[in-house]
């Protein structure tokens, strides 16, 4: 028996954008993931919304990893915080260093009440990694997988077209 696969789309900087994409994929029963900047492309709040949508259309089966590049321990803790409490939150309002949110809705709620949060390591494969101190997040390098018995496969968004495009191309008689 082959292990299930899992898509998690991490789309390089001016590619397509990944959780568009995956709302394409959402309709194909495939177990969906999502590289998401902290700080990067899109407000995080904007995102949360977003990936709320991604988590109802996946069945509340996505997995959501937190790119740390560029930020400090104190920005992604802050990252994580505000995730959680728009996912349990109708409504939430925060004011912290980097994001001030006044009464933003999340509605409805993701369908699990959490998102499955992983923190990815791009620089797992050397060197000191100032965000080694970040608690209850688990850690995940490029490549690994970090739900026992799937396999994850990193694509990026043009992988995702040639997917949702392959079925639409004709075939030879």
């Amino acid at each position: 028996m082959t292990e299930p696969r899992r898509f998690i789309v991490d789309s390089p900087e001016g590619g397509l954008d990944a959780i568009t994409m995956l709302g394409a994929l959402s309709s194909q029963g495939i177990p969906l993931g999502v590289v998401v900047s902290i700080l990067g492309g899109r407000s995080l709040p904007v995102a949360v919304r977003e990936l709320t949508t991604l988590e109802h259309l996946a069945g509340g089966d996505l997995v959501v990893l937190l790119d740390p590049q560029g930020c400090t321990p104190a920005q992604v803790a802050e990252a994580v915080a505000l995730m959680e409490t728009m996912a349990t939150n109708e409504v939430s309002s925060t004011n912290g260093p980097t994001w001030v949110l006044n009464e933003a809705p999340n509605r409805p709620l993701p369908t699990k009440g959490a998102f499955r949060l992983y923190l990815l390591d791009r620089e797992a494969e050397g060197g000191h990694n100032r965000l080694e101190a970040l608690p209850g997040l688990p850690r995940l390098a490029v490549g690994q997988s970090g739900i026992e018995g799937e396999v994850w496969e990193f694509v990026s968004s043009g992988q995702v077209v040639e997917v949702v495009e392959h079925p639409r191309r004709p075939t030879a008689p």
